[in-house]
């Protein structure tokens, strides 16, 4: 993908979407091989700190298959 973008998928809900530079484009489909959240991840380290700072915000890292990060949902 030639530029970074932010996509807000829609102006009613709290959701935005951060493509990073190796992102192929948004009509790719199968782009993205697995999804990692950021909560599992700081629940895994024992940081129940940063848990409580997301609030009941999410965010959700998209991994391609070569485990390059492309893209950031984040959900408010």
């Amino acid at each position: 993908m030639g530029k970074n973008y932010v996509h807000l998928n829609d102006p009613d809900n709290d959701f935005f979407y951060v493509a990073l530079p190796k992102h192929p484009g948004r009509v790719t489909p199968g782009c993205v091989s697995k999804n990692v959240r950021l909560r599992d991840v700081f629940s895994e380290i024992g940081r129940d700190d940063l848990i409580s700072m997301l609030g009941e915000a999410d965010i959700i890292l998209d991994i391609d298959k070569d485990n390059a990060l492309i893209g950031i949902e984040i959900l408010g």
